[in-house]
């Protein structure tokens, strides 16, 4: 049912359809007015859950979170991803109308603040969850380039010792043992 606060005399809604709650304003300061425009939403909520519809990156993220990540070891580590994500692009933002300029200027964002293999890494999580929402929920979902994205991460570096340099790094060690041995 339609509500006021203390600070408006326009009525406000707060309902939740299949799990998802939407909370806003009527509009209307007319309570009947108010129940219509509720009702509105209400219906509106429903046929956009069942058909698919459109989601929020917020909405993405958590869905995958609740549907493939509660109970796994990855769990904390998912859950991180997922709030660095959302410390850098907006939440609010409808999925379907995600650019690769958004991605582009996430990862420009993030890399100011991690290392490459991280922002990889969550640009894949990114990846998988708007994947399960478009193959589990029938979302529209965008063509994104998340691979071409993906920043370079350094190679590593694999050294051998050279005789002498194995030499110098055990020697201690070798003096200690023949030394040892000797006193026995």
């Amino acid at each position: 049912m339609p509500f006021r606060t203390k600070k408006t005399r326009v009525y406000q809604y707060d309902i939740i359809v299949k799990g998802y709650r939407f909370r806003g304003s009527c509009g209307t300061e007319d309570y009947e007015e108010a129940k219509a425009v509720e009702a509105q939403i209400r219906a509106d909520a429903k046929a956009r859950r069942t058909a698919g519809g459109s989601y929020t990156l917020a909405e993405v993220l958590g869905t995958y979170h609740r549907d493939k990540m509660i109970g796994t070891p990855s769990e904390s580590t998912n859950a991180g991803q997922c709030r660095a994500i959302l410390k850098h692009m907006d939440g609010k933002q409808k999925i379907e109308l995600m650019t690769d300029a958004d991605i582009l200027t996430y990862v420009a964002k993030d890399r100011t603040t991690c290392k490459n293999a991280t922002v990889n890494r969550r640009l894949q999580m990114l990846g998988r969850a708007i994947r399960h929402i478009g193959k589990f929920y029938k979302a529209e979902i965008p063509t994104l380039e998340l691979k071409a994205a993906e920043t370079k991460e350094p190679r590593e570096i694999v050294r051998e010792l050279s005789l002498d340099e194995q030499e110098r790094l055990f020697m201690p060690c070798l003096r200690s043992i023949t030394h040892s041995s000797a006193l026995h």
